[in-house]
């Protein structure tokens, strides 16, 4: 069973059936994950795409957090707004991925090697215009303010959900948006004015950066056998696998830290 990024999802028939499936408890595992991962894998894929520009990553981040949601459903109150509450655990599993990523990136540099898990997305053919935007981008924000303006600009994501997503509060997000806007503004005055026309380029540059045509066919089933497989359906691998992932991430972090130190030294 294979997906499109191209599909929509109907927002009238998505949470009420799913929150009781959640609560209720009659329902099997497998069949909660089928539906959560019908209803919401490919957004939340494509959201940590545009964080973390690795295919295999991505994946990793969308299939943690159907998992987390799983795990935690017990947890879902009652009248609780169901894509605050799954964005929440992506949000979370996106910047853990996004931290190990970043200690593979600096061991990689310090190595001179490629780790083998890594999938980055080609670079998508861009014209001089669209080239220029995304070098501001990438040279004048700080990472954290790029996320907050790929929610905000690409996702269509008002303040007040970035805020209950993230974790700060919805003025914090308005300042740090606003902010970051002027930043990108006041370096884009020479290629597209006056300022409606430079968000709709600023806003069509990024949307070609990630464009969902370009994504690969899902495996549905492959995925859902993979999340049983997290979340120990029947049996106890899931949290094996997930402790001996966990102890992994760690020693790496530890490895790294201790070739960064190293090679500090030395110099």
């Amino acid at each position: 069973m294979e997906g499109s990024f191209n599909q929509q999802l109907d927002p009238d028939n998505r949470s009420d059936d799913l929150i009781w499936m959640l609560q209720s408890g009659q329902i099997s595992q497998r069949l909660m994950i089928e539906e959560l991962v019908s209803r919401y894998y490919q957004e939340i894929y494509y959201l940590a795409f545009t964080i973390l520009e690795d295919y295999r990553a991505s994946s990793e981040a969308a299939q943690r957090t159907l998992s987390s949601a799983i795990l935690s459903s017990q947890s879902l109150c009652e009248n609780v707004d169901l894509d605050i509450w799954l964005y929440k655990f992506a949000w979370e599993n996106i910047i853990q991925v996004l931290s190990r990523e970043w200690y593979w990136r600096k061991l990689e540099k310090v190595l001179s090697i490629r780790a083998e898990f890594t999938d980055y997305a080609s670079p998508t053919p861009r014209s001089s215009e669209i080239g220029s935007v995304w070098d501001i981008f990438e040279s004048k924000l700080a990472p954290s303010n790029r996320r907050l303006l790929v929610l905000h600009y690409i996702h269509g994501w008002p303040a007040i959900k970035i805020s209950q997503i993230v974790g700060a509060t919805v003025s914090e997000v308005q300042m740090d948006i606003e902010r970051s806007w002027q930043i990108v503004y006041k370096n884009m005055v020479p290629i597209a004015s006056p300022e409606q026309d430079v968000r709709n380029t600023f806003t069509k540059a990024l949307l070609s950066r990630w464009n969902r045509d370009n994504f690969p066919a899902i495996n549905q089933e492959q995925i859902i056998e993979h999340i049983c497989l997290i979340t120990g359906n029947g049996n106890d691998r899931g949290n094996l696998s997930r402790l001996i992932k966990d102890a992994l991430v760690l020693l790496i972090a530890l490895i790294t830290i201790a070739v960064l130190f190293w090679a500090v030294s030395i110099t």
